[in-house]
């Protein structure tokens, strides 16, 4: 990243607090969906579909 990438987040009302919470939920999302299909962790049945990967492209598609 560059000081350039954090200019929307600072015009969007972010300050540097609020910006490492955003890096640290974002890194802990991509460490726990490599670790956990990792161990073998699978969805229960009623959230997989709510979980599929290609439904919430689509879904964040769709409200954009």
């Amino acid at each position: 990243m560059r000081r350039a990438d954090f200019a929307p987040l600072r015009e969007a009302g972010l300050d540097d607090a609020q910006i490492v919470e955003v890096a640290a939920v974002a890194a802990y999302f991509n460490f726990i969906n490599r670790v956990a299909p990792g161990l073998g962790v699978r969805l229960d049945a009623a959230l997989e579909g709510v979980a599929d990967p290609e439904a919430l492209r689509r879904e964040a598609e769709r409200l954009a």
